[in-house]
């Protein structure tokens, strides 16, 4: 028996996603959801509103230029990231676009892609380089003086 259902065009199905994924990152952006990675975050504005519909293009026409779309959603993660939008979440863009060019080029490209996007987050303040991150016992400051070399004496 012929199925008389049509499936959507892969492009329909690519603006849907991207679309999607615009407005969980300005809702999850709009609500603060995830861990705080800024200390004092600018509010959503029409620049944010411009970056997103970057990010919808972009992961729109991904699988027609797969490597484009790759450095287009890192450089909308870090313009995010240098603007301190709330929201975390836009960070996940890129990793759509690596999974894409590991299936589109093999998994050396995706590989690739990954460690370009890794860079991209770690240079950029996500959320290592934040200035509001919280530091843990490691990045605290270490003091040389003779008494801070002593064991500590238990009483």
């Amino acid at each position: 028996m012929v199925s008389t259902m049509r499936t959507p065009a892969p492009v329909a199905t690519d603006a849907g996603i991207g679309v999607g994924v615009a407005v969980l990152v300005l809702a999850a952006s709009w609500t603060g959801t995830g861990p705080p990675w800024i200390s004092s975050p600018r509010p959503l504005d029409p620049v944010a509103a411009g970056l997103l519909g970057v990010v919808a293009g972009a992961l729109a026409l991904r699988r027609r230029s797969p490597t484009s779309a790759l450095v287009v959603l890192n450089a909308v993660a870090l313009a995010w990231s240098a603007a301190r939008y709330p929201g975390p979440l836009i960070a996940v863009t890129p990793l759509i676009a690596c999974y894409t060019l590991a299936a589109l080029r093999g998994w050396r490209w995706g590989l690739a892609g990954a460690v370009m996007a890794a860079l991209n987050m770690r240079t950029g303040s996500i959320p290592a380089a934040s200035p509001g991150h919280a530091r843990g016992p490691a990045d605290r400051p270490r003091s040389t003086t003779a008494e801070s070399l002593d064991p500590p004496h238990i009483s």
